[in-house]
């Protein structure tokens, strides 16, 4: 009865250590996933936005001032797209070291490399609380995975919501990129042949159609935005210690195959 007693302790025991550190395997495996998908959104969507503003510019007056200032705008998007792809790295980076951390590398050489991922994220939004790092429960985790995650859960969250904020302004360039697009393309594939009166071509209904439909990179930063959240809320998971962090990341993992499938389709 009593070695009965003492193999159900070790097997609980054993099935205690082991799900935090299968959290941890999925959450590496998702960040670098993350990482490395969201960068070659950001690029595509900035080289999208650079080239319309290079097609723009012989349109407007050729004037010293306006150049300066499409250019300056340009500029300053470029250093943001730079600035994220940087702190895009650290994430990958850092989800590979906690999974160490996870798996039992108590050493001070990896408590320490995480701690300097983790300051970096201090550029992202100041919007998320230290308070965050009370979601840590203690009985979930090692002492030094405990420790690690109640002194980085806000810098990670906020990197996150950088990343949001970034796509955020994505969506907006694309939109704004798409609706004076589709002005010239409207005036000359869709109301031209119309109003002329004269006997509309097959592709007409094909182009009116199109312009009906959102453009295919703001349905990809969409999604990305889609996988952040749900970034966000496997990273909570994974500081309460929930059973169901694994899995949310293993959702995140699926979802950004979709994108970078997709991504792979629209780009040239």
């Amino acid at each position: 009865m009593h070695k009965l007693l003492l193999a159900s302790a070790v097997l609980a025991c054993s099935a205690c250590t082991t799900a935090p550190v299968n959290t941890a395997t999925n959450a590496a495996q998702a960040g670098r996933q993350y990482a490395t998908t969201v960068k070659q959104l950001n690029q595509f969507a900035l080289d999208e936005s650079l080239g319309f503003t290079a097609n723009l510019l012989p349109q407007l007056p050729r004037q010293a001032d306006v150049l300066q200032a499409q250019t300056d705008a340009m500029r300053q998007r470029v250093a943001l797209v730079d600035s994220v792809a940087v702190q895009l790295d650290q994430l990958g980076r850092y989800f590979e070291l906690l999974n160490a951390v996870a798996s039992g590398d108590d050493s001070v050489a990896t408590g320490k490399a995480l701690g300097q991922l983790a300051s970096g994220f201090k550029i992202a939004s100041s919007s998320v609380g230290d308070g965050i790092g009370r979601l840590v429960a203690n009985g979930h985790h090692s002492s030094q995975m405990a420790k690690v995650l109640q002194r980085d859960a806000a810098p990670v969250s906020a990197a996150l919501q950088a990343v949001q904020a970034q796509l955020a302004l994505e969506i907006g360039w694309t939109r704004a990129n798409a609706m004076a697009n589709q002005q010239a393309y409207w005036q000359s594939k869709i109301e031209g042949p119309y109003v002329e009166g004269k006997t509309l071509p097959a592709s007409w209904k094909t182009a009116w159609i199109n312009t009906l439909k959102t453009p295919d990179l703001e349905l990809l930063l969409r999604d990305a935005q889609t996988a952040t959240d749900h970034m966000v809320q496997a990273w909570h998971a994974l500081l309460r210690g929930d059973e169901n962090a694994s899995a949310t990341f293993t959702l995140v993992q699926g979802e950004l195959a979709d994108v970078e499938k997709r991504l792979k389709r629209v780009k040239p």
